[in-house]
C-alpha cells in the first residue's frame, strides 16, 4: 500500500502509517533536515544498525566507549546496546531520556533481566563487570566520591554483588592488609580508566619509570590484561613480594617488563621519589614559586635540597633534575647511583653546570657512608663502585643499614 503521509518536517518522504514512520525515524533523522542537531542516542542506533562502533565524539563519550580500555570491551559494549535496539526494539528517544536522567546503567540492567537468562547473551555478564564505563564526569567528581568509585569498581570487577552498599564495600576494604588495599584501590582505578597519577600506586606499580605518557597507557593495558588472567591473591602475593615482573611473564605480557623490573623487583630506591615529587612541581600545579615546597626525608638528603638556603636554590635544583628525568636517553637509575656514591656534581649529565661552585655544594650528600671494618684498620666505604667481600656495596653485612637507619643517625624524621 502506497504511503499517503508526508514527514511533517521535509515534506519528501512517505509513510503508510504513524507506527512505520517511528521505526524509519532512526534512519531518517540524519536526511530530514540537513544542519538540524542530533541526539547522540540516534547516532547510536546508526553504528548498531551497521554494526561499527560509533566514530562520532560525543556518542563515544556519552556511551561509555571511550573508556574502554581495549577494542574487544567496545565491542561487547555495541552488542550491549544492539540488544536493546535491535532485539528489543528500545527506541534511541528512550535509551536518550535514560543517559539524560543518569539511570543508564541501571535501565540496561532492567532491559536485560526482563528477559530469560538464555537469552541476554555473552555481552551481558562482560556488561555486568564493566558498569563502570557509563559513569560520567569522572575528572569533575571530588576525591572521597572518586575513591568510592574506584571501590565498586573493583567491587564489581572480583564479582561481588552490585546491590552491596557503599558501607559494605567500605567494611570489606577496611578487612584488607595495607598492600592489598593499595592493590584493590588499583583495580578499581584500572577499571575506570583512571591512570594513576603520582603518589603510592603510580610509584609503587612502575608508572614512575615509564618515559611518556604513551609507556604509562601501555602499561595500565598490560596491567588490565594481567587482572583478567590472575586472581587478587596472585596479584597481591606478588605486590608484596617484589615478583610482578614475574607474574606478568608467567601470562605472557612481555610489552612492560623492562619497565617493571627497574621499579619492582626490591625496595624502591629514592629517584622514584625525587621523579614524583619533580612531575607534581611541574606537571600538577604546585607552584614553586610561591611557598616552598620541601620534598620527603629520602629526597632532601639524597638529591642536595638539604644544602639549599633559600627558595632560589631549591628551584634551581628542581630545573635540574626536571631537565635531566626529562631527557629521553637518560636511565634515572644512574643519577640513583651517582647519588648513592656521593658523585651527583660528577654525573657525566652535570658536567657543565654553572656557577661551578654553587652547584658543587648544592649536590653535595652524606654518600658514601664510611664503615668500620672488623678485619682491618680502614674504613670500609659504601658505594657501587666499591664491591664488598660478599659483591654487594662494599659494607659488611653485619654492618650494612637501611636507608631508613641512616635517615635515623642524621636526625630525619621518615614520611
Amino acid at each position: 500500500m502506497p504511503g499517503t503521509s508526508f514527514c511533517a518536517s521535509c515534506r519528501r518522504v512517505r509513510y503508510c502509517s504513524k507506527q512505520c514512520q517511528e521505526r524509519a525515524w532512526t534512519r531518517h533523522i540524519f536526511s530530514c533536515k540537513p544542519g538540524i542537531s542530533i541526539k547522540t542516542a540516534y547516532i547510536l542506533a546508526r553504528a548498531v544498525s551497521a554494526d561499527l562502533l560509533p566514530s562520532d565524539v560525543q556518542t563515544r563519550i556519552d556511551y561509555g566507549f571511550t573508556n574502554a580500555l581495549t577494542w574487544k570491551q567496545e565491542s561487547n559494549l555495541l552488542g550491549i546496546y544492539a540488544g536493546l535496539i535491535k532485539y528489543m526494539n528500545i527506541s534511541p528517544r528512550v535509551i536518550h531520556g535514560w543517559r539524560v536522567r543518569g539511570v543508564l546503567v541501571q535501565e540496561i540492567i532492567n532491559a536485560y533481566e526482563g528477559i530469560p537468562a538464555s537469552s541476554r547473551g555473552g555481552y551481558y555478564p562482560q556488561f555486568l563487570q564493566n558498569t563502570h564505563f557509563l559513569h560520567v564526569n569522572r575528572a569533575q567528581l571530588d576525591g572521597r566520591i572518586k575513591l568510592t568509585h574506584f571501590k565498586r569498581a573493583a567491587w564489581a570487577f572480583l564479582g561481588q554483588s552490585l546491590s552491596s552498599s557503599d558501607g559494605e564495600i567500605g567494611v570489606y576494604f577496611r578487612t584488607l592488609p595495607t598492600r592489598a588495599k593499595q592493590c584493590f584501590l588499583f583495580y578499581g582505578s584500572l577499571c575506570a580508566q583512571e591512570y594513576p597519577g603520582p603518589g603510592r600506586i603510580w610509584v609503587g606499580f612502575g608508572f614512575c619509570a615509564a618515559k611518556d605518557l604513551h609507556e604509562e597507557h601501555q602499561l595500565a593495558r598490560d596491567y588490565y590484561q594481567l587482572i583478567h588472567l590472575c586472581t587478587f591473591d596472585e596479584f597481591c602475593s606478588a605486590t608484596s613480594s617484589c615478583s610482578l615482573p614475574d607474574l606478568f611473564e608467567a601470562h605472557g605480557i612481555t610489552s612492560s617488563l623492562e619497565l617493571l623490573n627497574k621499579v619492582c623487583r626490591s625496595a624502591r630506591e629514592s629517584v622514584w621519589d625525587l621523579k614524583e615529587y619533580i612531575t607534581l612541581v611541574y606537571e600538577y600545579g604546585i607552584d614553586a614559586d610561591a611557598e616552598p615546597v620541601l620534598p620527603i626525608p629520602s629526597i632532601f638528603m639524597d638529591y642536595g635540597f638539604m644544602n639549599c638556603t633559600d627558595a632560589k636554590e631549591e628551584k634551581m635544583l628542581q630545573e635540574l633534575y626536571k631537565k635531566y628525568l626529562s631527557l629521553s636517553m637518560t636511565d634515572p637509575l644512574e643519577l640513583h647511583n651517582a647519588s648513592i656514591s656521593g658523585t651527583l656534581y660528577r654525573c657525566k649529565r652535570y658536567m657543565k653546570l654553572q656557577p661551578k661552585e654553587l652547584y658543587m655544594r648544592l649536590l653535595r650528600n652524606p654518600y658514601p657512608l664510611a664503615f668500620p671494618d672488623p678485619e682491618s684498620s680502614s674504613p670500609v666505604y659504601c658505594s657501587p663502585d666499591n664491591p664488598s667481600r660478599d659483591g654487594s656495596t662494599g659494607v659488611p653485612s653485619s654492618f650494612r643499614l637501611t636507608a631508613s637507619d641512616i635517615r635515623g643517625i642524621l636526625g630525619i624524621r621518615p614520611h
